[in-house]
Protein backbone atom coordinates (compact mmCIF):
# COMPACT_ATOMS: atom_id res chain seq x y z
CA UNK A 1 0.00 0.00 0.00
CA UNK A 2 0.93 3.32 -1.02
CA UNK A 3 0.08 6.91 0.68
CA UNK A 4 0.82 9.86 -1.18
CA UNK A 5 0.50 13.27 0.84
CA UNK A 6 0.52 16.53 -0.65
CA UNK A 7 2.16 18.07 2.21
CA UNK A 8 4.79 16.90 4.73
CA UNK A 9 5.01 15.02 7.93
CA UNK A 10 4.58 18.53 10.04
CA UNK A 11 1.13 19.58 8.43
CA UNK A 12 -1.51 18.75 11.60
CA UNK A 13 -3.87 17.24 8.65
CA UNK A 14 -1.22 14.89 7.51
CA UNK A 15 -0.03 13.61 10.78
CA UNK A 16 -3.82 13.12 11.56
CA UNK A 17 -4.71 10.90 8.71
CA UNK A 18 -1.80 9.13 8.86
CA UNK A 19 -2.43 8.26 12.18
CA UNK A 20 -6.20 7.05 11.52
CA UNK A 21 -4.74 4.97 8.53
CA UNK A 22 -2.65 2.85 10.75
CA UNK A 23 -5.03 2.69 13.46
CA UNK A 24 -7.22 1.29 11.14
CA UNK A 25 -4.99 -0.86 9.56
CA UNK A 26 -4.03 -2.19 12.83
CA UNK A 27 -7.01 -2.82 14.03
CA UNK A 28 -8.67 -4.71 10.85
CA UNK A 29 -6.49 -6.79 9.69
CA UNK A 30 -4.50 -10.09 10.43
CA UNK A 31 -2.47 -9.89 7.31
CA UNK A 32 1.01 -8.36 6.73
CA UNK A 33 1.16 -4.80 4.91
CA UNK A 34 3.85 -3.20 3.95
CA UNK A 35 3.11 0.04 4.21
CA UNK A 36 4.84 3.18 2.13
CA UNK A 37 4.25 6.74 2.25
CA UNK A 38 5.50 9.60 0.21
CA UNK A 39 5.33 13.50 0.64
CA UNK A 40 5.35 15.80 -2.40
CA UNK A 41 5.79 18.64 -0.32
CA UNK A 42 4.15 21.19 -3.05
CA UNK A 43 4.32 23.81 -0.09
CA UNK A 44 8.63 23.48 -0.52
CA UNK A 45 9.14 22.60 -4.19
CA UNK A 46 6.29 24.83 -5.93
CA UNK A 47 8.01 25.73 -9.22
CA UNK A 48 6.74 22.79 -12.28
CA UNK A 49 10.26 21.96 -12.95
CA UNK A 50 10.95 20.83 -9.25
CA UNK A 51 7.18 19.04 -9.35
CA UNK A 52 7.97 17.26 -12.28
CA UNK A 53 11.45 15.76 -11.02
CA UNK A 54 9.25 14.63 -7.78
CA UNK A 55 6.82 12.77 -10.31
CA UNK A 56 9.97 10.91 -12.14
CA UNK A 57 11.00 10.13 -9.23
CA UNK A 58 8.19 8.09 -7.71
CA UNK A 59 7.54 6.47 -10.85
CA UNK A 60 11.51 4.75 -11.68
CA UNK A 61 11.32 4.06 -7.50
CA UNK A 62 7.98 2.17 -7.79
CA UNK A 63 8.26 1.14 -11.38
CA UNK A 64 9.29 -2.65 -10.10
CA UNK A 65 7.35 -2.58 -7.12
CA UNK A 66 3.71 -1.21 -7.81
CA UNK A 67 1.76 -1.03 -4.83
CA UNK A 68 -2.03 -2.65 -5.36
CA UNK A 69 -3.17 -0.22 -3.45
CA UNK A 70 -2.64 3.47 -3.77
CA UNK A 71 -4.03 6.75 -1.77
CA UNK A 72 -3.92 10.15 -2.26
CA UNK A 73 -4.20 12.91 -0.02
CA UNK A 74 -4.22 16.34 -1.90
CA UNK A 75 -5.11 17.57 -5.36
CA UNK A 76 -1.17 17.11 -6.23
CA UNK A 77 -1.30 13.73 -5.52
CA UNK A 78 -4.34 12.73 -7.24
CA UNK A 79 -3.19 14.79 -10.16
CA UNK A 80 -0.37 12.79 -10.47
CA UNK A 81 -2.12 9.81 -10.42
CA UNK A 82 -4.59 10.83 -13.44
CA UNK A 83 -1.57 11.63 -15.49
Amino acid sequence: MLVIYEQGRSSPGVALIDREIRAILEKQTTYHIDLYVEYMETNLFTDPVSQQKIREWYLQKYRDHQPDVIITAGRTPIHFMIE
